[in-house]
């Protein structure tokens, strides 16, 4: 969720907070405790869909940045060695294709690390019997194969994440879309309806009624409230 999804969030469990300390009233009045019902399970929709949405897009870019960063060790520990190669024989093309710095290989793009690390492998090939004396050996060499192509495989793994990722998210806006619906199409209606009951009810409802975005508080006011006097077009705005 982002910044101001999360002060909604805290709106709505305030407002449920309410709801909870009000129970006799809420449930002698039927329709109030219907849309109230509908209103906590809209609330742990959003919830489950936001741990979705983090737990689908966080666990997969972790996994891919580990991979990447045991591919690195491995591919600069070999280009060290073809490099050192190239500088002992003077071979200036193995120098300046092996020249890459780790700082280099962090901030590539993904195609441009597996192919450099795709590069560097066939360049061990080809020198495999010269590697040997600065310990890069045979099974070095198959081990940076190996690494290259978990690389591959989580990038493609990401890829399918973040395509389910962008489902989540979109479940996650529905999940808001139809928690401000419930409050300003029901509730905010059918609260006034109790105020002559339960004015205390009423009253919390409009004190945590509230969404603070950036330093900026909309409240939900009764009109009748002095410092409730603003344009009804504001007050239409600032609603959920």
């Amino acid at each position: 969720m982002n910044k101001r999804e999360n002060n909604k969030v805290s709106m709505y469990q305030a407002v449920d907070a309410v709801f909870n300390t009000h129970k006799e009233s809420i449930n002698s009045f039927e329709p109030l405790a219907d849309a109230v019902n509908r209103y906590r399970g809209a609330i742990a929709d959003i919830l489950q869909r936001d741990r979705v949405h983090t737990d689908t897009t966080i666990g997969v870019t972790a996994a891919k940045r580990k991979t990447e960063a045991d591919m690195i060790d491995k591919v600069m520990f070999v280009g060290n060695g073809l490099n050192a190669l190239g500088v002992k024989t003077g071979n200036e093309p193995l120098k300046a294709e092996t020249g890459a710095t780790r700082s280099d290989l962090y901030h590539a793009r993904d195609n441009d690390l597996l192919q450099y690390g795709r590069k560097i492998h066939e360049l061990a090939k080809g020198y495999a019997d010269e590697l040997t004396p600065y310990g890069i050996t045979a099974e070095v060499i198959e081990n940076l194969n190996a690494a290259t192509a978990q690389v591959q495989a989580a990038i493609e793994a990401q890829t399918r994440k973040m395509a389910e990722g962008k489902s989540a998210r979109s479940l996650l806006t529905e999940g808001f879309t139809t928690a401000d619906a419930i409050l300003k199409t029901e509730i905010d209606t059918l609260i006034e309806l109790v105020k002559v009951k339960d004015v205390e009810l009423y009253n919390l409802y409009q004190a945590v009624r509230v969404i603070k975005d950036h330093g900026v508080v909309h409240h939900h006011k009764d009109p009748a409230s002095p410092e409730a006097a603003v344009p009804a077009q504001e007050v239409l705005e600032n609603a959920v």
